[in-house]
């Protein structure tokens, strides 16, 4: 039967009526040496507290074993996406004419280099099968570099330029900010180029929004072929790790409940706290939505390149999944969408910002 912690620590410095030898296997102290007599109550404090601790243990303490020298592992192989993203930024800051970098990175963003690829979801990964699938799969190609930001927008970061946080969930400073609409959201990327002193890339005039295209400087929201070419990072899978555990990856509908709150709630959480994918975006499946540029509209048979979708329709497209969602919408090629002016706690956003030369 296994002896309570505090009786054991109890025992451990009973006194015995015989000494116990010193061995060289053994650093336990003899029965001498924690007689009241031969030393002082904290040293008799410490002594005990020291074999309480060796108890739990459930094993003798032993000498100090050196460490064998292990090999460090083989470093991990780069992916085509990582290697291409890496040549991309090498190219754009290497400097011109030998006096300065063409390109200086911003800070907490990552660069996502131009490429091509398959847009869309694939008749065999269509959830459930036999459902309709509004995204058919086509080539893309996006002819210009970009950064994206690393995370999504943060309550903190919201807050620090637009008059009020419109999250419900308050005391989260690096919770993805949330019950934000699409037009609060190009208006953020405009304060946020102002900011930086760069020109805004929308023009807003009530709920007309104006968006002067990919070669503006300033920041603004994906596309939604930026958006998904970002999230694949060089992946055909519905995930980009399509052997991972989706819990590794993803905050879903069945690993985000706050058991805190009363009742339990399925809640977003801060930002970084899942593994990020090949480009080092960090939440892109789940957590929350993210509100991209396009209204919501079939997809072109065709190859195409950059595009932009439809010229108008009735609601705005977002994409990742969320906190609130299942695992097969917590994709890359899944497409929801709301109308422009609906703010609802689970669809937040994410900044991008075209490399201009």
């Amino acid at each position: 039967m296994r002896v309570p912690t505090a009786e054991r620590a109890a025992q451990s410095v009973r006194p015995s009526a015989q000494s116990v030898r010193p061995s060289a296997q053994s650093v336990r102290p003899s029965a001498q040496s924690v007689r009241p007599s031969a030393q002082s109550a904290g040293l008799r404090a410490w002594t005990a507290l020291g074999l309480a601790l060796a108890a739990c243990s459930e094993r003798t303490p032993t000498q100090a074993v050196v460490p064998k020298y292990v090999p460090a592992p083989p470093p991990v192989a780069l992916s085509e996406a990582q290697v291409a993203q890496r040549a991309a930024l090498q190219a754009l800051t290497a400097p011109a004419g030998g006096v300065k970098p063409r390109f200086l990175p911003t800070p907490g963003y990552v660069l996502i280099p131009a490429g091509t690829f398959t847009m869309g979801i694939p008749p065999a990964d269509v959830d459930p099968p036999g459902y309709y699938n509004d995204a058919p799969t086509h080539r893309v190609t996006l002819t210009h570099s970009f950064e994206m930001q690393a995370t999504e927008v943060t309550e903190a970061e919201y807050a620090r330029l637009m008059p009020a946080t419109p999250s419900q969930r308050t005391g989260c400073p690096d919770c993805p900010v949330t019950n934000v609409n699409w037009h609060q959201a190009v208006t953020y990327c405009n304060q946020l180029s102002k900011r930086a002193q760069l020109p805004p890339c929308y023009v807003v005039m009530g709920f007309d929004v104006t968006y002067a295209g990919a070669s503006c400087p300033g920041y603004r929201l994906p596309s939604e072929a930026e958006w998904e070419y970002a999230a694949r990072a060089g992946t055909n899978a519905r995930r980009w790790d399509s052997a991972a555990n989706v819990y590794d990856l993803a905050w879903i509908d069945t690993n985000s409940g706050d058991l805190s709150l009363q009742p339990p709630q399925l809640v977003k959480h801060p930002v970084r706290r899942k593994r990020p994918n090949p480009f080092g975006l960090y939440d892109m499946l789940g957590n929350v939505w993210e509100w991209v540029w396009d209204w919501q509209g079939d997809y072109p048979a065709a190859a195409s390149a950059d595009p932009r979708g439809p010229d108008k329709g009735e609601n705005r497209g977002f994409r990742g999944g969320s906190f609130k969602h299942s695992e097969s919408e917590a994709t890359a090629g899944f497409r929801n969408g709301y109308g422009p002016g609906n703010q609802v706690e689970f669809v937040g956003m994410r900044c991008v910002r075209s490399v201009t030369r």
